[in-house]
């Protein structure tokens, strides 16, 4: 059977693109990756057997399930239980339907809807989820509660000499020039700083960090800390509030990292709101620029 739903991600030490080059993906280190075979409509309760494989280039630290609803919730054992065996100790590679036995025991009273489990794999340094969709037809109608697709905006950041503005306000998508952002009131708004440091690379910044750029370093008076955290959904399959705020973790988050084309991220911003982010493009050229598409109410 064909392995549709696949994440494969990488603890990388990212390379370095030549000046004025877009950035691509560079070499990695410890890795793993996630293939789920499609789960069909479930339309009974009782249980149902997840098979697929999970591959590591080092040992399998852990495996941790969750099942959400259509909110991103995550629903009670009472409902859909997630029934497991413990990870084999030493394995690179798991059957997940052998050698895990993983199941989903659905109780007569869930509700039909769709329903996401969420599989999150740590191998060494790598540390990686997927998203499998799930669909109950015929087991319980219950009233549905539905969310607001979240809009997309592109904006373009610029470095240096670049026309565009280096300051990315996330929450609302609008990117702030030298001119427009010496008030401390813009500066406490702004979530990323986008430059390219010494040695060629293009980075999103929190401002608590941006010390080498002049604009920053000698007349900000509110350098916000903000948390970056590289993801390994899709961009456009997470279209949901509910969505983003399940991706989001502290583990892994950190304050700079340099970027690349395709890269998504999640983001905690000033406003303590989480905002997914993806990088169309990145330039690491003196006056280059990265152009950054977000998801906003």
């Amino acid at each position: 059977m064909n392995k549709l739903f696949t994440v494969s991600f990488t603890a990388v030490t990212l390379g370095i693109g030549l000046s004025g080059c877009l950035l691509g993906p560079a070499s990695d280190e410890d890795e793993v990756s996630i293939d789920v075979d499609p789960v069909q409509t479930i339309g009974s309760s009782g249980n149902i057997t997840i098979t697929g494989d999970i591959k590591a280039n080092v040992e399998i630290n852990t495996v941790r399930y969750s099942v959400l609803n259509a909110l991103n919730a995550e629903v009670p054992p009472s409902l859909i239980e997630v029934d497991n065996d413990i990870t084999p100790v030493g394995k690179k590679k798991l059957d997940i339907g052998e050698d895990l036995k993983l199941r989903l025991k659905i109780s007569a009273q869930a509700c039909d809807g769709l329903y996401t489990l969420k599989i999150e794999v740590v191998a060494g340094t790598a540390e990686r989820l997927a998203l499998v969709p799930i669909t109950i037809s015929g087991v319980k109608t219950c009233s549905v509660v539905t969310e607001d697709t979240l809009r997309t905006q592109q904006v373009t950041l610029g470095n240096q000499s670049a026309t565009a503005g280096s300051a990315l306000d996330a929450d609302l998508m609008v990117v702030y020039s030298s001119q427009q952002f010496s008030a401390p009131s813009v500066q406490a708004t702004i979530d990323l700083w986008f430059g390219v440091v010494s040695g060629g690379k293009a980075k999103m910044m929190a401002p608590s960090v941006a010390t080498g750029f002049a604009p920053v370093n000698n007349n900000w008076t509110t350098k916000n800390a903000t948390k970056i955290l590289k993801v390994s959904a899709s961009f456009d399959q997470i279209k949901t509030q509910s969505q983003i705020n399940t991706l989001w973790t502290e583990t892994g988050s950190v304050s700079s990292v340099e970027i690349y084309a395709n890269d998504v991220f999640v983001i905690k911003t000033a406003e303590g709101n989480y905002r997914l982010l993806r990088i169309v493009s990145a330039s690491a050229s003196e006056s280059g620029n990265a152009v950054v598409v977000g998801r906003i109410k």
